[in-house]
């Protein structure tokens, strides 16, 4: 069954994850892929989110995408955590040596999947509705802006942070016909995924 965990600010709401998926954190292993955040200079979301996990007791792997041992690191691991950043670099990365492929399989195969921002917005359908927040030019080895289908509708984090409503208006101008697919969560919200059920939280 497919169980996944989507966030904007996961540091926020991983207490919650705990209790709603039942886990007990000092047994349980995190793949923590950060690479959607190596293009900003104070990337504090991320260790915001990393210092978290180590503070409820997770045992960490940190994922570098390009070590050789970025497979074993995966497969090995009890959970899959994607951090937040710039989606299109992330995109891109993920597709070097298929790694979206891999975690695909292993998330429909019943690992659990943890995303914050960026992270959430790759498991989606497709990516290219966020290109008025993100930079594609970060990307330009990206040849198509389809995501990881693990969630079947778009999601826009930080939906409630007032910064970010000019560049969400246009996605509604610039994307109409997504509207109705489109799940806005705040940044202490998380969708919740259990099989073909979902709900916020």
């Amino acid at each position: 069954m497919k169980r996944l965990f989507l966030t904007s600010e996961a540091f926020k709401v991983l207490d919650k994850f705990v209790d709603l998926f039942k886990i007990k954190p000092k047994d349980l292993t995190v793949a923590f892929i950060p690479t959607a955040a190596e293009l900003y200079k104070d990337p504090w979301f991320m260790e915001a989110d990393k210092k978290k996990l180590i503070e409820l007791g997770f045992k960490i792997i940190e994922i570098d995408l390009n070590s050789k041992k970025t497979v074993s690191d995966l497969k090995k691991s009890d959970i899959i955590f994607i951090a937040g950043g710039n989606t299109f670099y992330l995109l891109e990365k993920l597709r070097k040596n298929k790694i979206d492929e891999l975690i695909k399989f292993l998330v429909n195969k019943g690992k659990i999947y943890v995303g914050s921002s960026a992270g959430s917005v790759v498991a989606c359908k497709s990516i290219e509705y966020v290109k008025s927040i993100d930079d594609p030019e970060k990307a330009l080895g990206l040849d198509s802006y389809g995501g990881l289908g693990l969630f079947n509708h778009y999601i826009l984090p930080h939906a409630d942070d007032q910064k970010f409503k000019d560049k969400f208006d246009k996605i509604f101008d610039d994307f109409p016909k997504l509207k109705k697919d489109i799940i806005k969560i705040g940044n202490n919200q998380a969708i919740f995924v259990q099989g073909d059920k979902w709900e916020i939280v």
